[in-house]
Parts: C-alpha cells; sequence; structure tokens
C-alpha cells in the first residue's frame, strides 16, 4: 500500500488535479493532458476517500486558481499526503510569507 511516506517514484501517478474548467490555466491543462500517460487530469469530482488515494498515488499534484483563491485546502491536502504541489496562480501568497525571508533563501 502507498503511504504518505512512500517515495515518489513508488508513486504510479506522476501527474494528478480534479476540478471544474473554471479558469483559462485549469481548462488548458484539461486540454493538453487529459489523455497524457502517467497524468490523471479530470473534472471528475471523487468522494473523499478516492481523492485521498489519488493524492497517495501522485507524485505531483497540480493547485490551479479557479473559482477561489490558491491558498485553499487543496494545498494543504496535497502536502499532508507527500504530493508535490506545482503552483500555477497569478495569486499565490506563501504562507507565513511575511515571517519567512523567502527572497534570500
Amino acid at each position: 500500500a502507498i503511504r504518505v511516506d512512500s517515495p515518489h517514484q513508488d508513486r504510479p501517478v506522476l501527474c494528478f488535479f480534479a476540478g471544474s474548467p473554471n479558469s483559462c490555466a485549469r481548462r488548458k491543462i484539461l486540454e493538453l493532458f487529459a489523455n497524457e500517460p502517467d497524468f490523471d487530469v479530470s473534472t471528475s469530482f471523487l468522494d473523499d476517500e478516492a481523492y485521498q488515494q489519488r493524492l497517495l498515488e501522485s507524485q505531483f499534484c497540480l493547485v490551479l486558481r479557479g473559482s477561489s483563491h490558491t491558498n485553499n485546502v487543496r494545498l494543504y491536502d496535497n502536502i499532508a499526503h507527500g504530493c508535490i504541489p506545482v503552483i500555477v496562480s497569478d495569486d499565490f501568497q506563501p504562507p507565513l510569507d511575511q515571517w519567512l525571508p523567502r527572497r534570500g533563501l
């Protein structure tokens, strides 16, 4: 069974996204990658258990701006399940941005 701490090379899905096609970036990702091997991108909404399993099976998870801001529960779901978030957004503000000197890192 795949666990949160499973090495990424053991995760069979290269990239995962499930969500509404409610932004330009989301529509483009769905258009380009819906039929690509190793990608699981769709507008299908999974129940909680299936969604969590898909996060555990995926190496990278897309976090795309949609009708809500990018800093939402999906970002933290990805991190909690060991899926590397790939953020595509023009409104992302990193957590603790005011206190962490990111520009100097």
